[in-house]
């Protein structure tokens, strides 16, 4: 049943994890939202194309980072296959998306 879901509603969960990673969310969710893209890359075989389609689709949220950031990002987030530095390369790419003009917020 939970594997149903996720291959039903994944693409739309990673859109919104990565909508926020992008710069929406506050630096204090970033674990949080870390969590759930780690566990579809280790678990689910389509999440580097739902995370591409979030990555280069027309509603993504930062102009600050470019097509070969984007690509650089997904690569390293394969790569660490939901290892726990793939929080700190949320953080990283939060920080580029955001830019260095941001106040923290909670």
């Amino acid at each position: 049943m939970v594997n149903w879901i996720i291959e039903q509603y994944g693409s739309q969960v990673i859109q919104v994890v990565i909508h926020n990673i992008s710069g929406e969310a506050a630096r204090s969710e970033l674990e949080t939202l870390a969590d759930p893209l780690r566990k579809m890359v280790v678990d689910q075989t389509q999440a580097k194309q739902w995370i591409s389609d979030a990555l280069f689709s027309s509603s993504f949220p930062s102009p600050k980072v470019g097509v070969a950031e984007k690509r650089i990002w997904l690569q390293q987030v394969m790569n660490l296959r939901g290892g726990k530095k793939t929080n700190q390369v949320v953080k990283e790419f939060w920080m580029a998306c955001r830019g260095t003009d941001f106040a923290y917020t909670s």
